[in-house]
């Protein structure tokens, strides 16, 4: 029932609101749909609503039959998906504007779907899905439209949310599920389904205190991982062997496996948390342990040649002599710089 968005609060003022009637799915129709292009009658050119959206006929299927009998298949293209501003229709996308998109078009506001990295787990985009700091960059500035716009789906349940006495503890699962397109747009090169567990405090847009603690939790894990991985491109220079940017990416990967799960159990338990401080202090600490455990298998497995170094070509520093220890010395120097002195036992 989260996902049912209010009517009123979904369309109410939009030219949407004065077709309602006639936004139904594609097998309720008055007319059936043949084979040529949708006409005025069927709805026109644009969806009506939401149910006529989500079945609309991109593809078609044409039966040849001979004699009563099926003979052959044509498949076939459908009618073209236009819409002049699809992000006041759909609710499940996020969206960004688009300046090459309002240059083309020549309009003044255009929003392209925000497109899913396979690479970033859901709780590492979680600052897109909250109203905290997601709305600091809806802010275009000087009057300026947003630059981002959450997904509709989400500005519902801070609305609900705030204007409810929902549990602030009350668990929610928001999924995220995309496709990574690849030739020309063409092909399915992955499938993106993953989701996240939060209190619904975090999405409350009066009590913003949890959702930023939430979003800074991943920036802290981010800068973590970010020195991991610069720990192992240096160690590879160190050592002379392999492509320092392969063993970068590398230990960000192990980084983020890492942490996915302890910052997920962090995050269920956010609002359980009488003192933020404390929690993210909490969290820190639990970041530095297994970056360290990491770093620690990075340095052991760089080997004796890692050990005695080499003279390298550094970005920005010029020639220096790279070995384990100095890599070692960078990398503690930027978790300290990044998460803090370590809590006091």
């Amino acid at each position: 029932m989260l996902n049912l968005i209010a009517f009123e609060e979904a369309y109410a003022g939009s030219e949407l609101a004065e077709r309602i009637d006639e936004d139904r799915p594609a097998w309720r129709r008055n007319e059936p749909y043949g084979p040529g292009p949708r006409s005025e009658r069927a709805g026109g050119p644009e969806p009506l609503g939401l149910r006529d959206l989500y079945t609309w006929q991109t593809r078609r299927i044409r039966l040849c039959a001979d004699q009563g009998v099926v003979t052959g298949v044509v498949l076939g293209y459908g009618d073209p998906l236009v819409q002049s501003s699809p992000w006041l229709l759909e609710p499940m996308s996020g969206w960004r504007r688009s300046p090459a998109q309002e240059k083309k078009q020549g309009r003044a506001i255009v929003y392209t779907p925000s497109r899913h990295d396979p690479e970033k787990s859901a709780w590492r985009g979680l600052g897109a899905l909250l109203p905290s700091r997601a709305q600091a960059g809806e802010t275009g500035g000087r009057g300026e439209p947003p630059v981002r716009l959450r997904a509709g789906i989400t500005r519902w349940y801070t609305q609900i949310i705030t204007e409810s006495e929902i549990d602030p503890g009350k668990l929610v699962r928001l999924r995220l599920v995309g496709v990574v397109y690849g030739t020309q747009q063409s092909v399915i090169d992955e499938i993106v389904d993953d989701s996240v567990v939060l209190p619904v405090v975090t999405l409350h847009e009066t009590n913003p205190v949890y959702g930023p603690a939430a979003v800074d939790a991943v920036s802290d894990a981010e800068t973590a991982v970010e020195a991991l991985g610069h720990l192992a491109g240096n160690l590879a220079r160190a050592a002379g062997t392999g492509r320092p940017d392969t063993a970068d990416a590398a230990a960000r990967h192990l980084g983020y496996a890492a942490l996915d799960g302890p910052y997920r159990a962090w995050l269920r338990n956010l609002a359980r948390q009488p003192d933020l401080q404390a929690a993210r202090q909490e969290w820190r600490e639990t970041v530095r342990r297994h970056v360290h455990r990491l770093a620690r298998q990075e340095i052991r497995s760089a080997g004796p040649a890692a050990c005695d170094g080499r003279v390298v070509d550094l970005p920005g520093r010029g020639e220096r002599l790279m070995d384990a220890g100095r890599a070692e010395l960078w990398f503690r120097a930027r978790l300290h710089q990044v998460l803090g002195p370590p809590a006091t036992p």
